[in-house]
């Protein structure tokens, strides 16, 4: 059997993370015919993720760059009892930082360390909501597909499609709310005729955040003496009544900076007579 728990002679690409006091790290040999000579890596043998890296290791040896997607996806195939205990895939999840380095592109520790554990979608890849934030940055129009493609969520398990879906729309909509010029706010739909979703939201839940935000705001600037209510929303477009109306428009312009605070959008609130 190879050992390739060490550091090779020859080094193509590597990763590395560290999870609490355990250091880990990836070496990838690739020869110059585009075939992973060894996926090297350096974890104690006392680690229980140790007898997966090797297990991984040995799947790996001698497979073509192509190849890979399709080698991890058989070999998870027969280990589905590790996956269903990990919270990650830890020697995937190295795999392809080493890939992406590989290829140009660079995610390092310091970068992946900035990212809250409950913004990770995507537990097979290590894909983060901001990674789909700044897909839908350089490509408003993203798919899933497109998702799939460039960050490999989905593809893995499964389990994170609906999330992936949920949180697409959402990067979506925002994109498109944050392009649309001031006169604008009102539109209910895009260009394509979808229905603009501020937050990924419903016309309905979106006025049910507001009145959550709107009726928080009131207890804590002692305003329950007013009566605030929403009349109407239009696109990013909202009709307010206040009664007694003294004080109504300033009370609406300053409920709107705060909204907006919240949610980092751009709104148009409108006091009724």
């Amino acid at each position: 059997m190879s050992n390739f728990n060490q550091k090779p002679f020859l080094i193509s690409s590597e990763s590395a993370i560290e999870i609490g006091s355990q250091n880990y790290q990836v070496y990838l040999d690739i020869n110059n015919r585009s075939r992973l000579e060894g996926f090297y890596f350096l974890c104690a043998k006392e680690d229980p993720w140790f007898v997966v890296f090797q297990s991984f290791a040995l799947v790996l040896e001698g497979v073509r760059l192509e190849g890979i997607e399709q080698a991890v996806l058989s070999w998870k195939e027969g280990h589905k009892d590790i996956l269903k205990k990990q919270f990650i895939m830890l020697p995937e999840f190295l795999l392809h930082l080493a890939l992406d380095q590989y290829h140009g592109k660079n995610h390092d520790h310091e970068s992946l360390s900035k990212f809250k554990s409950e913004q990770l979608i995507c537990r097979c890849f290590g894909v983060y909501e901001q990674h789909i934030e700044e897909h839908v940055q350089s490509y408003p129009k993203a798919t899933v597909l497109d998702i799939a493609d460039e960050l490999r969520a989905t593809i893995g398990c499964g389990t994170c499609h609906s999330r992936v879906v949920e949180y697409l729309e959402k990067c979506l909509s925002k994109s498109i709310i944050e392009n649309l010029e001031e006169t604008d706010l009102a539109v209910e739909f895009d260009s394509d005729g979808k229905r603009i979703r501020p937050l990924g939201l419903t016309p309905s839940d979106f006025v049910l955040k507001i009145d959550q935000l709107k009726n928080k705001w009131i207890k804590d600037q002692e305003l329950t003496r007013y009566k605030i209510e929403i009349e109407s929303i239009t696109g990013l477009e909202i009709d307010f009544s206040v009664e007694p109306q003294d004080n109504g428009q300033y009370i609406v312009d300053t409920l709107k900076e705060h909204i907006e605070s919240k949610l980092n959008l751009i709104l148009r609130f409108n006091l009724l007579d």
